[in-house]
């Protein structure tokens, strides 16, 4: 009973996952899709920091405008 139990178990987890390789390239898409929103955030803020100094450089070329 058990043997008969433990075989019948292997196989039926290991069909599950097949399917589950066989479609990983949906699976680890939605992995990586919760993992990319966390990283996006921080990318933001960093970009962020670079247009602050550009800001300051839009006010020396409207100066500029002026004056041509």
């Amino acid at each position: 009973m058990e043997p008969q139990i433990t075989s019948p178990e292997i196989p039926t987890p290991s069909k599950t996952e097949m399917p589950d390789i066989s479609g990983p390239t949906v699976n680890p898409p939605k992995p990586d899709m919760p993992n990319l929103p966390q990283p996006e955030p921080i990318n933001p803020p960093r970009p962020a920091e670079p247009q602050m100094p550009p800001k300051p450089a839009q006010p020396e070329v409207q100066p500029v405008t002026p004056k041509g």
